[in-house]
């Protein structure tokens, strides 16, 4: 999976073929101890760049427990 972070401030979560295959069988990301760990540094180096980068007006955006997304 690569994390990319478009110049507007959106992002994309790109998957290869294999990993489709993975996910479409299991329904989920299943991490190793070190894999977890190389995610989490690579998502906290994105959201540090996406800080940096979203313009002004969406910085002010609050997400609440309410609003979070159940996949529903």
């Amino acid at each position: 999976m690569k994390i990319i972070q478009t110049k507007d401030g959106g992002g994309e979560l790109i998957f290869s073929d294999e990993e489709i295959k993975i996910l479409q069988k299991r329904k989920k990301l299943i991490f190793t101890p070190e894999g977890f760990t190389r995610f989490g540094n690579n998502l906290a180096r994105v959201l540090m760049n996406f800080a940096m980068k979203t313009p002004d007006g969406i910085k002010n955006i609050l997400t609440f427990e309410k609003d979070k997304y159940e996949g529903k």
